[in-house]
């Protein structure tokens, strides 16, 4: 029998070819679902609307960029657009950087 340490919890598990525990495992599946869910309802969200709206913390969806599964990208908004959408959310930077899944 082999252990490895989850990349996520930091606790030992049997080696199962993942990198995470399977409860780790099922935490991310259910996260990467939402994230999924809430991108392809609202494809213009960024990183704090996707915390927010769905409680997926940062920490999850850094491993899922870590990973490859999703990438930051930087938004292609004008500034008077952008200006305009930080008076609605009062979020001065919060238009700033958005998602996209890797296919």
């Amino acid at each position: 029998m082999s252990y490895q340490i989850c990349k996520r919890c930091n606790k030992m598990f049997l080696k199962n070819g993942k990198i995470y525990c399977n409860s780790c495992s099922e935490i991310n599946d259910r996260d990467f679902e939402l994230i999924l869910t809430h991108i392809k309802t609202n494809p213009k969200a960024t990183v704090l609307d996707i915390i927010t709206e769905t409680s997926v913390s940062l920490k999850s969806i850094d491993c899922f960029v870590e990973e490859g599964g999703i990438v930051y990208v930087e938004s292609n908004h004008d500034e008077a657009e952008d200006e305009i959408e930080s008076a609605k959310t009062n979020h001065p930077s919060a238009r700033k950087e958005r998602f996209h899944l890797r296919r």
